[in-house]
């Protein structure tokens, strides 16, 4: 699905020399410290300014970059439970989790 925008250009075919690329590398720098961010197009008088929660959510995200994708030692306790034959299975809490993926609560 295309969105046809009025005066905005495809992407990658900006001119060269555009700084719109620049404006948003500034706004996303600016929110990752915290700072209030608004910036102008130009002549069109086009502005996108961050919320205090969009800062947020992209501090958060800067934060979960540097996070590894898998609890190491986590891993090392399940495999040794394993390995011992003390890691306990419970089908009646699995298929609780599996119904909530499913039918997730309205609460």
């Amino acid at each position: 699905m295309s969105i046809d925008v009025k005066d905005v250009q495809q992407l990658g075919t900006r001119p060269a020399g555009s700084t719109v690329a620049g404006k948003a590398d500034k706004a996303g720098a600016a929110a990752a410290s915290g700072e209030s961010v608004k910036t102008g197009a130009g002549a069109a008088g086009d502005s996108v300014s961050l919320t205090q929660t969009g800062m947020q959510l992209a501090q958060m995200e800067k934060q979960l970059a540097h996070q590894p994708a898998v609890d190491s030692q986590r891993v090392e306790q399940i495999r040794q439970k394993l390995q011992s034959g003390d890691y306990n299975i419970d089908p009646t809490r699995i298929a609780n989790k599996l119904l909530g993926f499913e039918f997730p609560s309205k609460s």
